[in-house]
């Protein structure tokens, strides 16, 4: 009772204070990171985080950019504080600290044009409280669907962030998202943002009215804990698929010994094992150029009864890609480049040539990867199934698959970033599959895993770390 009093004082006031509608953001920001960092304990703040905002909005005429890149401000430098300190732990030089300071700022300009855009079209409209609810409907809806697509542009790609993005919250329970295949990405924001737009409109006038349309714009979500779960079983051939992780030894030779060393324990283990599955950069050696490993490991280990595909560089004269291969005996059959670079790790932009102490905050020679040409390769691994390879940042793409039987194989690294990341890269997937339809077989350091196009996540039995 005493929390619920709070409650309805904070939203139930006529005049809004300056301390009243800082705390506002404040709440509304921080809602939206406690909903992705810990969906198991505030699972509800996803349907919360926006209504605080627009309660906000609908009581008060104006508002600003500066409200916006404030609302940024708080939310990025709670959310993406694990990239930051990465940035710090892995950079060079003193630009490392800049650059934290320069990425916060950058992402909370976008927040910024969120409110700014929102407000002048609410007054373009006429400043009733109608056209309140029909800019800022809008504009939240862009503004969420733009981040996880385009957030980083100042890249040279048209790249987002997507671990920001309020889905991976709700994809904690795969079942929310039911519709998502017909509805997509765009239907379920709509919903979501209308959803808290309805709650912050029916505690404003109380009218039942509204809370009907609370009910509607709910059931897209809710609706789905009443389906019933759908029965789909991991085909026979995938459950010969064994997972190897690769190796971070600096020389070519050590590292190939090092991998040969894993296959053999895990062929050892499962000798049923028909593919071996390794993760994006798993040997991080240009494969194409050492073909007495391809050698090594054939006359020991994959004969032509073990098919292998494994992440590696490839280098074509100057030219170096973030590949992966499919291997047969010690042919080479099939190589996949990845085609979404991640900035600063794998290529510099053109624009960061100004700034030397940035230039070289990661690299710290000119040896950066290349960005693979627009190839959709399809990889028949068994009979009548399809895998279509994907790498890291490929996988942020909405790409569909080539056939409606084919898998969609993601490979990545998993062992950058904090746990948390991983969660939040995992709950991106079960989204993936969910709209597309697909299995993923989903290929890291730490795991590889199955995961049906209901959502739900089961390891490959066979894995050696």
């Amino acid at each position: 009772m005493k929390y619920a009093a709070h409650w309805k004082i904070l939203l139930s006031l006529n005049g809004v204070s300056r301390f009243k509608e800082v705390a506002i953001i404040v709440f509304s920001a921080f809602f939206l990171h406690l909903s992705l960092w810990r969906p198991y304990s505030f699972f509800l703040c996803v349907f919360l985080w926006l209504v605080f905002l627009f309660h906000l909005v609908l009581k008060k005429k104006n508002t600003s950019f500066a409200r916006g890149f404030f609302w940024g401000i708080i939310f990025y430098s709670f959310h993406i504080f694990p990239v930051l300190l990465f940035i710090l732990k892995q950079g060079y030089g003193e630009g490392r600290f800049l650059f934290s300071v320069f990425l916060i700022i950058y992402c909370s300009l976008h927040s910024g044009a969120w409110f700014f855009l929102a407000d002048k079209t609410s007054r373009f409209l006429g400043s009733s409280v109608a056209s309140r609810v029909v800019a800022w409907n809008l504009w939240t809806c862009v503004f969420i669907l733009w981040v996880p697509q385009g957030l980083l542009w100042i890249s040279g790609q048209y790249i987002g962030y997507p671990f920001s993005f309020p889905l991976l919250a709700i994809a904690h329970y795969p079942k929310m998202l039911w519709l998502l295949s017909t509805l997509g990405r765009e239907g379920y924001i709509f919903s979501l943002v209308s959803l808290q737009m309805a709650i912050a409109i029916f505690l404003r006038s109380k009218k039942k009215f509204f809370f009907f349309i609370i009910i509607l714009f709910a059931l897209p979500f809710f609706f789905g804990f009443f389906c019933l779960d759908s029965c789909e079983q991991v085909p026979e051939d995938i459950k010969n698929f064994g997972h190897v992780s690769g190796s971070d030894l600096k020389h070519p030779m050590d590292a190939a010994q090092d991998i040969y060393s894993k296959m053999e324990r895990l062929v050892e283990m499962h000798p049923k094992i028909t593919h071996i599955v390794m993760p994006e950069l798993s040997y991080r050696f240009s494969l194409n150029k050492q073909k007495h490993v391809l050698t090594m490991w054939n006359n020991n280990i994959l004969h032509d009864k073990i098919q292998l595909i494994i992440g590696s560089s490839r280098k074509e004269g100057s030219e170096i890609y973030n590949s992966l291969y499919w291997i047969q005996g010690e042919k080479i059959k099939r190589v996949y480049d990845k085609q979404i670079l991640v900035p600063f790790v794998e290529y510099i932009p053109k624009w960061l040539a100004v700034f030397p102490n940035l230039k070289n905050l990661f690299l710290k020679t000119s040896k950066v990867f290349c960005r693979g040409n627009n190839q959709r390769v399809s990889l028949q691994l068994v009979d009548k199934l399809f895998f279509e390879p994907q790498i890291c940042a490929d996988i942020f793409l909405k790409k569909q698959a080539l056939s409606d039987n084919s898998f969609l194989l993601l490979t990545f690294n998993d062992v950058i970033f904090s746990r948390l990341y991983n969660q939040l890269l995992y709950r991106f997937l079960i989204i993936m599959a969910i709209e597309q339809k697909k299995l993923l077989l989903t290929v890291g350091f730490e795991s590889a895993t199955v995961i049906s196009s209901s959502g739900t996540i089961s390891n490959l039995l066979s894995s050696i770390c």
